[in-house]
């Protein structure tokens, strides 16, 4: 984890992505995933990013979370946990 102006940025390992996100929905009240972003860096062996933005209403914070990706290996979804995740994802 780190921060970057000013937001908690967690980068989390591939298989562990639903764990994580379901950690902070339910223990640390990040209620509402507001985007999925996905970012290329053709120069690394993993060259895809995919980037979850969290907003806790309750608290009034955002987190982003990050997760490394590759052609032959993809994220898995989250629609488990919040179903709009289908929409942002085939996005």
């Amino acid at each position: 984890s780190k921060e970057e102006h000013g937001e908690i940025v967690l980068t989390v390992a591939r298989g562990e992505i639903e764990n994580v996100l379901r950690c902070l929905r339910d223990e640390h009240e990040y209620q509402q995933l507001m985007a999925i972003a996905g970012v290329d860096y053709p120069s690394r062996a993993d060259r895809f990013e995919v980037v979850y933005m969290l907003l806790s209403l309750t608290k009034n914070h955002r987190i982003l979370v990050k997760v490394n990706a590759a052609e032959d290996a993809p994220v898995p979804t989250v629609t488990t946990l919040w179903p709009v995740a289908g929409w942002l994802e085939r996005e």
